[in-house]
């Protein structure tokens, strides 16, 4: 027995060493491409919130043209002029618009000022609060006053809004770098800043193209 025991080896520090360089390059190859997966796959989420999400604006807009009196001259571009800006609740200049949020609700001018007659819900209203989307690198809901776009962060998604040659209205939904310093570096070629450029718009999730 003892001379059994005599006869078994165990590993040199050599034969570690050489085990722990093999497994730390082989980390230093997989955590890379996992880390970049995953970052992939955020934004592929976002792209896909964006769409579900330019399609309850469409439904939004139609609810409010539905309810219009025989008076009211708003098309659906008036409506969706109102969902410019962060789905947080505010435009790039701090102003309120109809994605989410409470406090006065912004109308366009082309229907009555009444209040038998107002835009009196916004698109967060409509939607079954199960369905609400999240901004995956964070896990807050983007109907939330976080994702307003007064605190820079990954995935903000932007309403962005502007007009081609012939008079119509793009409307595209930009979103945010995930090493985003402020609320407009947005994401893969869309550009910085307000207004982006064409080519920059181009690169967001098309929701509309509209008469104005």
């Amino acid at each position: 027995m003892n001379k059994q025991l005599k006869n078994i080896k165990g590993f040199t520090l050599f034969e570690i060493l050489v085990v722990l360089a093999i497994a730390g390059m082989l980390l230093a190859v997989i955590l890379p491409s996992a880390w970049r997966a995953r970052h992939d796959a955020n934004y592929a989420l976002i792209r896909q919130t964006a769409v579900e999400l330019g399609k309850w604006g469409h439904e939004w807009t139609e609810r409010n043209l539905a309810a219009q009196e025989v008076s009211d001259t708003c098309n659906a571009d008036n409506y969706f002029n109102t969902l410019v800006g962060f789905t947080g609740g505010l435009d790039e200049n701090g102003a309120v618009n109809n994605w989410f949020g409470s406090g006065s609700t912004v109308t366009p001018d082309c229907r009555v000022q009444g209040t038998l007659n107002k835009i009196s819900f916004r698109v967060a209203e409509i939607m079954p609060q199960e369905d609400y989307p999240r901004n995956p690198f964070t896990g807050n809901v983007y109907f939330h006053s976080l994702l307003d776009g007064r605190k820079a962060m990954p995935g903000l998604l932007y309403n962005a809004v502007l007009q081609d040659a012939e008079g119509f209205n793009n409307y595209y939904f930009l979103y945010t770098a995930s090493d985003a310093a402020s609320a407009t570096d947005w994401h893969a070629g869309m550009g910085n800043g307000l207004p982006p450029t064409f080519a920059g718009l181009r690169n967001g999730v098309f929701v509309a193209r509209l008469k104005p």
